[in-house]
């Protein structure tokens, strides 16, 4: 425990005082402290992972492969803390040109794929601006999966449904990864 060769004041253990691994480690310009080995609170699940970032959403006509749709705004926001994820996500200005027009719509690119266990399932509503719907559409994905299905969208084929140059799908959704 110290400052041994750096300003930055950590905290080492060993099982056997011959490896050593960083618990805690304080940044000194910042004063940010790191849990490096993870963090367990209250005798839970060990955290191992808590992070923010973005992500590229594309819409497609497959869930891989197949063709993507043009995007004026393409974005996507995450947290992640341990295994779950919240994460929302804005496709405007969507350019179908190109989409199959019998195939179903998918969101991919997600930040980290769905959890695969036997009961690992997705649903979330989604925002729809400029698309024509049977009712009202929304998100799935099962274990595994890195995109999102767009369900009960439409009344006849799934791209022909959004207003070319003009639609809007965004949601906002929390998944295990």
């Amino acid at each position: 425990m110290g400052l041994a060769g750096s300003d930055d004041f950590a905290l080492k253990v060993s099982p056997d005082g011959a490896a050593w691994t960083t618990a805690l480690a304080a940044e000194a310009a910042s004063g940010t402290v790191d849990f490096p080995a993870g963090l367990r609170l209250a005798g839970g699940a060990r955290l191992e992972t808590c992070e923010t970032g973005s992500w590229t959403p594309e819409l497609a006509d497959a869930a891989s492969g197949g063709a993507v749709a043009g995007a004026t705004t393409a974005a996507g926001r995450y947290v992640r803390i341990g295994e779950m994820v919240q994460a929302s996500f804005v496709l405007d200005g969507i350019d179908t040109t190109g989409l199959a027009g019998g195939n179903d719509l998918w969101i991919r690119g997600l930040p980290y794929p769905v959890k695969a266990s036997a009961s690992a399932r997705l649903t979330a509503a989604a925002h729809l601006a400029h698309v024509t719907a049977a009712s009202p559409p929304w998100l799935y994905a099962t274990g595994g999966d890195s995109a999102l299905r767009l369900m009960r969208m439409v009344s006849g084929a799934a791209p022909a449904a959004l207003t070319s140059g003009s639609a809007e799908i965004g949601a906002s959704l929390s998944y295990r990864a």
